[in-house]
């Protein structure tokens, strides 16, 4: 009786086991892609992380439902790629895989052929069933047309072969189109002069693009020019002509330009050169293109980072100097209207908590936007100064202290706390 009961609890632990570790119950990718090549349906896998994910069942138990929705049902082969697969090798999984990935659970959509048409991201995974279906029901439609434009690139030779295969892309999202390496590799080989355009527009992602810069900087593939030698007219023409390529549009254009201006100011750093217009210029076009994105928004930073004219603002009582360039004044802004207790004398001074040498002078106090004091020497390096405020108006004024400061050893080198003291 003891033998049959632990038989049976081991047989139903084995049980327990294979349902958690495989609870999608999908194919593995091999039998996928091969039943996809068979019945020519686009391939969707989800890889997920089998038992050990906190909501792998979860996931499994919507993913059925996406499976069998109205707008999916019988239109492509499924599968999946978990760790009981063993195949989470890196090795193996670039091999039936096409694209590297990063996170779980995500989403590789791909083409009867196996061509990479979409990935959709944890967030989305995670999120509603309906956001899910739609990106997958838009590659099921769109699949008939990339598997054409696909298999001609790959059998069409010369410009009409990269032609092909970049309005295979464009039929993708553009997040998708710049991991697409099968369909890069064709326009790479076939067009290397990039007549068509899609090579920059497509097959260089954010860090390639920056590698192919670097190259053209340090004088080709195997270049080892440094510092002041590289060829900074070399790549700024090279870019310059991407940019000319009216395909280039919306975050693709603005790398770009935030490329040509990573050029400009390492000319600028390397000559010693005080002109900055055209670095500005280009971070500017590219934060016009689009304020609210990530790029835009680092490139917005970045132009107040180098632009001499631009003031740093700073609203509570620490301050550092990371929004500063090296070498050069910069106006500093500082409120300290909490710090106001009625008229008198107040003393202000920044008190420092790291050794970073910086330079101040040139304070003054605002009240409501008006100058109401200032240091007797505006050219004099000091650290302190003494605010005469004998009148101020009703109410809760606006005090701000302004000054110009120079720092000497880089982002973050000198950072301390705001002191503005009644005497």
């Amino acid at each position: 009786m003891k033998k049959t009961l632990f038989t049976l609890l081991v047989l139903l632990s084995g049980l327990a086991a294979a349902d958690t570790t495989n609870s999608c119950k999908l194919p593995d990718v091999p039998t996928a892609r091969e039943q996809a090549k068979q019945q020519n349906k686009p391939i969707i896998i989800l890889r997920h992380g089998s038992d050990w994910l906190h909501d792998d069942a979860d996931i499994c138990r919507k993913w059925q439902k996406i499976i069998d929705s109205p707008e999916l049902a019988g239109k492509a082969v499924y599968g999946q790629f978990d760790d009981t697969t063993g195949q989470e090798n890196g090795d193996v999984r670039k091999k039936i895989l096409p694209v590297e990935c990063f996170n779980m659970p995500e989403v590789v959509v791909m083409a009867a052929d196996g061509t990479l048409m979409a990935v959709l991201p944890t967030k989305m995974v995670r999120g509603k069933e309906s956001g899910i279906i739609k990106v997958l029901s838009k590659m099921l439609e769109i699949h008939p047309e990339f598997s054409q434009l696909a298999a001609k690139a790959n059998k069409t030779e010369g410009i009409e072969g990269a032609k092909a295969a970049g309005e295979a892309l464009d039929l993708l999202y553009q997040r998708d189109a710049v991991r697409c390496g099968a369909l890069h590799n064709i326009i790479n080989k076939k067009d290397p002069e990039d007549t068509t355009g899609y090579r920059s527009q497509y097959c260089w992602e954010h860090m390639g693009m920056y590698r192919q810069i670097n190259s053209i900087l340090k004088g080709g593939p195997e270049g080892q020019l440094k510092g002041a030698d590289r060829k900074f007219d070399d790549a700024i023409k090279y870019v310059q002509k991407v940019l000319k390529n009216k395909r280039l549009k919306g975050e693709r254009r603005q790398q770009w330009l935030c490329g040509l201006a990573y050029i400009y100011r390492e000319r600028n750093g390397s000559t010693k050169s005080d002109d900055w217009k055209p670095c500005l210029d280009a971070l500017k076009e590219a934060v016009e293109i689009n304020p609210d994105n990530e790029i835009g928004i680092g490139a917005a930073k970045y132009h107040k980072f180098l632009d001499r004219d631009a003031y740093y603002v700073i609203k509570n009582d620490f301050y550092d100097s990371g929004d500063q360039v090296v070498g050069y004044d910069k106006e500093w802004r500082i409120d300290v209207s909490h710090h106001i207790k009625g008229p008198g004398t107040y003393t202000f001074y920044l008190e420092k908590t790291k050794t970073g040498r910086m330079d101040t002078k040139d304070f003054r106090i605002y009240v409501n936007g008006k100058l109401a004091d200032k240091s007797d020497d505006p050219t004099k390096i000091v650290d302190r100064v003494d605010f005469d405020l004998n009148s101020l108006p009703p109410g809760k004024p606006k005090v701000e202290v302004r000054l110009l400061s120079r720092c000497y050893d880089g982002w973050y080198a000198s950072a301390g706390f705001i002191r503005m003291q009644k005497k």
